[in-house]
């Protein structure tokens, strides 16, 4: 069975105030069978790199579009889940072994997330947000945050999507921010 690895959130490094260290670093990394999956929180500091395995809770139950889905994790180390269903953010201790882990890709001048959702294998289609109109794009923002907040779900249409950002430089300053 193939396994499926994914970084949930970037490298977040930073200079330790405390220690002046400037290679600590947190991350979350996501494994999976491509059914059930598990998390691992990895930390830097002072030289030294540590993993620990987030709790697991059982499978939500639901079916592959009612699934949670998985938006990061927050700085107490709880997972950040978003309900499909009524959209409201979730902070557990444990992760559900089925929750679903969108393409995450970050806004690298905003706080905000974008969340790609292809769809279901057959049609393509995200039956929940979007019925026959294809897959969504979710925006939460602070998705690494206790503070997490869904903005929207956009349907986009059929397909596996990518998100890119653009913005203008001091080169290129009539280049729009999108």
């Amino acid at each position: 069975m193939s396994q499926g690895h994914e970084i949930i959130r970037g490298v977040n490094g930073m200079t330790d105030s405390n220690t002046g260290d400037a290679t600590s670093f947190s991350l979350a990394y996501y494994a999976s069978d491509r059914h059930t999956g598990s998390i691992s929180v990895v930390q830097g500091a002072a030289g030294k790199v540590t993993a620990k395995a987030m709790a697991r809770a059982p499978g939500s139950g639901s079916d592959s579009g009612g699934k949670p889905i998985l938006v990061g994790v927050a700085e107490d180390q709880r997972v950040v889940l978003l309900d499909p269903h009524s959209k409201e953010i979730q902070l557990q201790d444990a992760f559900p072994a089925d929750a679903f882990p969108a393409h995450l890709y970050s806004d690298p001048r905003s706080s905000r997330d974008w969340f790609m959702n292809d769809g279901d294998k057959e049609t393509g289609n995200d039956t929940l947000n979007c019925g026959d109109r294809g897959s969504s794009v979710t925006v939460v923002e602070r998705s690494d945050s206790v503070h997490a907040r869904w903005l929207k779900t956009i349907c986009v249409g059929r397909g596996h999507h990518q998100a890119t950002f653009c913005y203008p430089t001091p080169s290129a300053p009539q280049v729009p921010e999108r």
